[in-house]
C-alpha cells in the first residue's frame, strides 16, 4: 500500500510542477514573443517615418498599444506530465494580435507549441 501512496505522490507532483511550471514559461514566453513583435513595429514605424521624409509618400504607421504590449496566459490544464492545454493570447495593437488554444510541451525550463487547436487573429 506505501508503495502504491509513493506512485501516486509522484505523478501528481509531476502534474502539478507541469501544470506551475508550464503556466510559468509559456506566459514568459508569450511575453517575450510580444516585445519582439511590438519591437519589430517600432523599427518599421521608423521606417515609414524616414521614407515619408524622404519623400515616398504619405505612409500609416502600424498602430500599437501606448503602453506596449498585452500577453497572457488565460487558462491551462496539464493533460499528461510535461504536456498542457493552454490557451493564451497578446496584443500588439488595435488590430495587431493573436490567441490561440494549443498542446504545449513543458521540459523544464521552456515550453514548445506541439499543435495550435483554435484561435483568433486581429
Amino acid at each position: 500500500m506505501r508503495r502504491h501512496a509513493r506512485i501516486i505522490t509522484v505523478i501528481i507532483a509531476a502534474y502539478l510542477v507541469t501544470w506551475i511550471g508550464g503556466w510559468f514559461a509559456h506566459q514568459r514566453e508569450m511575453s517575450v514573443l510580444a516585445q519582439r513583435l511590438y519591437n519589430d513595429a517600432e523599427r518599421t514605424n521608423a521606417k515609414f517615418i524616414e521614407w515619408e521624409r524622404q519623400g515616398a509618400g504619405k505612409v500609416k504607421p502600424i498602430e500599437l498599444l501606448p503602453g506596449g504590449p498585452k500577453a497572457g496566459v488565460n487558462w491551462c490544464f496539464p493533460i499528461l506530465p510535461g504536456v498542457l492545454v493552454v490557451d493564451s493570447s497578446y496584443v500588439v495593437g488595435p488590430i495587431f494580435g493573436k490567441g490561440t488554444t494549443k498542446i504545449v510541451l513543458f521540459y523544464g525550463f521552456g515550453s514548445i507549441t506541439l499543435m495550435e487547436l483554435w484561435g483568433w487573429i486581429s
